[in-house]
């Protein structure tokens, strides 16, 4: 009972702060339930555009949200951003129905691309208006533990209503339709996780000013990620090393791990930077700048492995995607090294506009 106790406490804190997140959830979870309960393929393929807008909306309403709160005491631009958000969705709804006529590849992409940004675009609504450090690495550690917290809760119920499931249809020959566990995964992926994330989420002006890093990030970094992109680097010299003895062209592969490296980089940036000058170990205290000086001379080995590529089978969406994101890497780079604010949500808001850019 303390499981669905909690539970319903969870949903009643989220719906206070997010209500059209969790009515466009609701509605939307229910909805697909429904239509999967009709066991009808031909219905499921008619209402396929609705699906997937349904779907993209989730992270942009949240994000939205977020954004709206950071103008306190502005009512009218909350609901003008959350008016926006809904007519951009419905317009992209618009251009699945009426534009591309059916769910083709190039709209997949698309969805996909709009899908990411809207949650890149979580990762920095909050700081829009200000910035501070060590608020952004608490909210970011806040949404890695409500994601991993909810995710826990819903892989709990899930496989607990699951098993219900398989135990009636086994013991009482129950005559349930062929999407019956899928209508659990939305139930619990859509409404449950949804609620427990959202409910485990503090406002900006609610987080520490203070950094608690504590043994369990430590040793995630200091003894899994430095370790792991020191001896990512090092291969990729030694195949550096490798090109100039042997005088050949990169093969295209080599832009995947330097993309990697680029990117893991980033990510031990943003997660050392609050302690990076008082910590005590020197992997962590000289980690930056000198770690993306390191970086730099690959950035050469990088294009030139696009340009190969490209020169000898044309452009694909995933080279141009990679170009893109060649371009973001180093641009993100120079700006760290440069820079003397470095304000950490660059990162992610660059990454959002080269998203909306490539779509």
């Amino acid at each position: 009972m303390n499981f669905i106790t909690t539970l319903f406490h969870k949903a009643k804190l989220s719906y206070r702060r997010f209500p059209l997140v969790l009515t466009w959830v609701s509605l939307g979870s229910l909805f697909l339930i429904i239509l999967f309960g009709t066991d009808d393929s031909g219905l499921i393929e008619k209402f396929e555009n609705v699906s997937y807008t349904l779907i993209l909306g989730v992270s942009w309403l949240i994000g939205v949200q977020f954004l709206s709160e950071s103008f306190n005491h502005d009512n009218t631009s909350r609901i003008v951003y959350k008016v926006l958000c809904l007519l951009g969705l419905g317009l992209f709804y618009y251009y699945l129905e009426f534009i591309e006529e059916d769910f083709s590849d190039i709209a997949r992409g698309r969805w996909l691309l709009l899908l990411l940004a809207g949650h890149v675009f979580i990762i920095f609504a909050p700081f829009i208006k200000s910035w501070h450090t060590s608020k952004f690495w608490n909210y970011l550690k806040a949404i890695v533990y409500a994601l991993l917290r909810s995710l826990i809760y819903s892989l709990v119920l899930f496989t607990g209503l699951s098993l219900a499931i398989l135990a009636l249809d086994f013991l009482f020959d129950a005559d349930f339709n062929n999407f019956i566990y899928l209508q659990n995964f939305i139930l619990c992926l859509g409404i449950v996780n949804t609620c427990i994330y959202l409910s485990d989420f503090p406002e900006v002006e609610d987080l520490e000013e203070t950094i608690d890093f504590n043994k369990a990030i430590e040793v995630l970094i200091l003894y899994i990620l430095i370790p792991l992109s020191l001896l990512y680097i090092v291969i990729v010299y030694a195949y550096a090393l490798k090109i100039l003895v042997q005088w050949e062209l990169p093969r295209g592969w080599v832009t995947y791990l330097i993309s990697a490296l680029s990117i893991l980089a980033f990510v031990i940036h943003i997660a050392i930077a609050p302690i990076r000058k008082t910590h005590s170990a020197k992997l962590v205290t000289k980690f930056f700048p000198y770690y993306f000086y390191a970086v730099i001379p690959l950035l050469a080995l990088l294009f030139i492995a696009l340009w190969k590529r490209i020169s000898d089978y044309n452009f694909t969406e995933l080279r141009y995607l990679g170009f893109l994101l060649a371009i973001w890497i180093c641009i993100m780079l120079f700006y760290m090294i440069i820079s003397n604010s470095r304000n950490l949500s660059y990162y992610a808001k660059l990454l959002f506009v080269f998203i909306a850019i490539s779509t």
